[in-house]
């Protein structure tokens, strides 16, 4: 429900709001008329943006952001696992006679805060260079969003960032002692930071490989012979359609469908059998690729639990990492108990690297923390 508010004029010369876009500085005004009169609102991006700037071209979760990382608004969790915003001064500069009880404050459980310096670092490690913008993924999905490195007025780059459609998240959580770090900091879209909520970056990962959010459509539109189906007609040969619309029909199907059990990894398969139709294998050149495969998927519990987002079948195909060598065996472990667990196990070289008290670092490569692994054993 809006409400009327007042603005003072100290507002239009306040050091930290003149250094702002101007969209910012609108989006704060409007966010007083909607919050509650304690100064709560419910943390909905998309109606923010229809309630404040219904017809203006902005990216409203990067604005607010921005706002949060100056100290304007406040992004605090709540009991049930959401988000609120709350506007800290609110009650400083608003007067409200008859005050309604707020609905959100009761259910918050804590403020959710990234210091500046870990912004940045997080901004700079993704490529975003001071005063500019860069492209970027959540990094358990693969989501885009972008990196806004704001500038001043005057065209110098600030000190705050803002994020777009993405959010910072602690890959080991705050609540089992992860700490607000360039190395344990994340970008996590909206779905993937609500879903894994306090478990370990390496326990979502995992849970999330057997997804499968690919599923091809039947070739046409399903319409064509309801109520019309003829007993005597012949079954229509299996045919499947990518995501650009071409046709997967006859020994061109059966391949692939043989590389997508092979790869175990079902996730956008549209896509991947674009991919496939690129490659255009005949049967020794796809036994190749389905070998590889399979050996790729026997490996991936293990770069799951290093820390890595597996490759989708897509982009496996277009890189052509079927063609990549095996990685050399670790070598026997120092304290003469055998040889390290197989990296086949999802936890096989996280153990093994253990003994030489060396773990996964957030956003470490699997070729990264293998090396270090190998070195440390060698």
């Amino acid at each position: 429900m809006a409400r009327i508010r007042t603005i003072k004029p100290e507002f239009w010369t306040d050091e930290v709001m003149v250094q702002m876009p101007f969209e910012a500085r609108l989006l704060f005004v409007g966010l007083w008329n909607f919050c509650d009169d304690y100064g709560y609102l419910a943390y909905e991006p998309e109606r923010i943006r229809l309630q404040v700037l219904p017809s203006d071209d902005v990216n409203i979760s990067e604005l607010i952001d921005l706002l949060s990382a100056a100290g304007r608004v406040e992004v605090t969790s709540l009991k049930n696992g959401g988000r609120a915003l709350h506007l800290p001064h609110f009650l400083e500069h608003q007067k409200i006679s008859h005050p309604t009880e707020s609905k959100i404050a009761p259910e918050v459980s804590g403020k959710v805060a990234i210091p500046l310096e870990v912004r940045r670092q997080v901004a700079s490690k993704h490529g975003c260079k001071p005063g500019e913008r860069a492209d970027a993924a959540c990094y358990y999905c693969g989501a885009p969003g972008s990196i806004w490195w704001v500038k001043t007025q005057k065209g110098r780059p600030s000190c705050w960032v803002a994020f777009g459609d993405l959010e910072l998240d602690h890959f080991h959580s705050e609540k089992e002692g992860g700490e607000a770090t360039e190395n344990n900091i994340v970008l996590a879209c909206r779905h993937c930071n609500r879903s894994k909520g306090t478990t370990h970056g390496f326990s979502f990962l995992l849970r999330k490989i057997p997804e499968d959010s690919g599923a091809l459509r039947p070739e046409g539109n399903g319409k064509e012979l309801k109520g019309k189906e003829d007993k005597h007609s012949a079954p229509a040969a299996p045919t499947l359609r990518t995501k650009n619309g071409k046709s997967l029909k006859g020994e061109h199907l059966e391949r692939f469908e043989k590389f997508w059990t092979a790869f175990n990894y079902k996730r956008g398969k549209a896509e991947a059998a674009d991919a496939w139709l690129s490659l255009s294998p005949d049967a020794a050149f796809a036994a190749q690729v389905i070998a590889a495969a399979a050996r790729e998927a026997k490996g991936r519990a293990a770069l799951v639990a290093s820390g890595q987002t597996p490759k989708m079948a897509q982009g496996w195909l277009s890189a052509r990492r079927f063609e990549d060598e095996d990685a050399p065996a670790l070598p026997p472990a120092k304290n003469g108990n055998g040889t390290c667990p197989p990296v086949t196990d999802e936890k096989g070289l996280i153990a093994y690297g253990a003994k030489f008290g060396l773990n996964p670092k957030a956003g470490e490569s699997w070729a990264q923390y293998r090396s270090r692994v190998v070195q440390a054993s060698a």
